[in-house]
């Protein structure tokens, strides 16, 4: 040791390193060890299992292939396991919070709507269509009856349309903007899954129809443009 001074001091720094990752190690490992039997003894597991399909099939989230990989699951297996002190299947397509609004401007229909319309004109050739909101039957935001609505497509230009400022139309729209007060929409045509799933026809349904009045329009309980907004 007196021979090799520089020799030794590092082996004692070699000896203090490894007893102090030793000590950390038993350490970490007591206090994990301590943790987990914590949490075993007060808390429980929730896990829940969320399938995955493949939407690029075109068959919407219910697909055979679905059908399929769900049939070849075993949950008797996982309701019998000895970790599993409670299994609760469920099925849920949509559910919905009434009178909850989401503020999310991203979320899914956020962007159309369907709305009762008048005094529909066009000042010259190159203009927006404008008329007056007469009842919003579903929207984003909330718009009082007489605000100004600007269509911005040439969906009319295309089926040689001629408004009359005097007749009461209901239109299925996309929304330009949902950051400002000024409502400018484009005309859209209708589409859900879940409609074409009950057999209509999203096709058939124009982006604006002429009626007789709002008032009309909610005694008609056929009618598919409430249906959409519902």
């Amino acid at each position: 040791m007196i021979r090799t001074p520089v020799r030794t001091a590092f082996f004692m720094l070699l000896i203090a390193g490894v007893t102090a990752f030793l000590y950390l190690g038993l350490n970490t490992l007591a206090a994990s060890v301590a943790m987990l039997r914590e949490w075993d003894e007060n808390c429980t597991t929730i896990v829940t299992m969320d399938y995955l399909d493949d939407f690029g099939s075109g068959d919407g989230p219910v697909s055979e292939t679905m059908r399929s990989d769900i049939a070849a699951i075993d949950f008797e297996a996982i309701a019998t396991n000895e970790n599993v002190r409670l299994w609760q299947p469920a099925d849920v397509s949509m559910g919905i919070a009434d009178g909850f609004v989401t503020n999310d401007s991203g979320s899914e229909y956020s962007h159309y709507s369907v709305l009762i319309m008048t005094g529909l004109r066009q000042y010259s050739d190159n203009s927006p269509y404008y008329g007056e909101l007469v009842e919003s039957l579903y929207s984003y935001r909330e718009y009082e009856p007489g605000r100004a609505i600007y269509i911005h497509n040439d969906l009319i230009e295309n089926l040689e349309f001629e408004p009359d400022p005097e007749a009461v139309y209901v239109i299925h729209a996309v929304s330009k903007s949902l950051s400002t007060n000024v409502l400018e929409v484009s005309l859209a045509p209708f589409y859900s899954w879940t409609a074409q799933q009950a057999g209509i026809d999203c096709q058939a349904i124009p982006s604006f129809l002429q009626i007789e009045s709002a008032e009309a329009l909610h005694h008609d309980e056929d009618n598919i443009y409430q249906a959409a907004a519902a």
